[in-house]
């Protein structure tokens, strides 16, 4: 954000068909706290659809870039689950 010179926005989507055990939900409570000590603006939605929602708010936000992140875990688990 620093080199686009723009403003940043760490955005967590609570989306009931995930399942998140409450430890998940604790973690990513963190990261929107972390991200919010290190300049972030945080936002908290719920929806059904991740994806829509973040498009969603994006829209009506003018955001110009979304960059995500997954939590790294085994491949197997990917197929499995």
């Amino acid at each position: 954000a620093s080199k686009l010179q723009a403003e940043w926005i760490a955005v967590y989507v609570e989306a009931p068909r995930l399942h998140l055990t409450e430890e998940q939900k604790e973690s990513a409570i963190k990261n929107l706290q972390f991200a919010e000590q290190l300049g972030a603006e945080p936002v908290n939605l719920t929806g059904f659809d991740v994806v829509k929602e973040i498009l969603a708010f994006a829209n009506s936000h003018n955001v110009s870039k979304i960059i995500l992140g997954k939590q790294i875990r085994p491949r197997w688990k990917d197929i499995l689950f």
